[in-house]
């Protein structure tokens, strides 16, 4: 049976705001250690005020490099997060899906938006 861990971002960061990419990877590192050791992992964002893209893409984005969407979905739950935090966390996932599928063609079309 698979242990199912509970990471508070609250407790984690000591504040309410998630803002830099550096707090992000800490998550990060934090929730691959669980899954590859065939683990779950709930993020729990109670007490939360202010997520950033910066935080999500460095914290659940980069998941999306090293995890196919079916194991992440299997693997991570999102816990306690409102509503717009939401909307932002999804735009997150699809720009992620969207880069790791075609990196190149990603960047190709960034540097012709520019």
């Amino acid at each position: 049976m698979c242990k199912q861990v509970e990471i508070k971002i609250y407790e984690k960061l000591g504040a309410s705001t998630a803002i830099s990419t550096d707090d992000g990877n800490i998550i990060f590192k934090q929730i691959t250690g669980i899954i590859t050791k065939g683990g779950t992992v709930v993020l729990d964002f109670s007490g939360m005020t202010l997520l950033t893209s910066a935080f999500l893409n460095a914290t659940v984005g980069q998941l999306y490099g090293k995890y196919s969407s079916e194991e992440l979905q299997k693997s991570l739950t999102i816990a306690n997060m409102s509503a717009d935090d939401k909307t932002l966390l999804i735009e997150v996932i699809e720009r992620a899906k969207a880069y790791f599928a075609s990196p190149e063609e990603f960047e190709e079309s960034i540097a012709k938006e520019l």
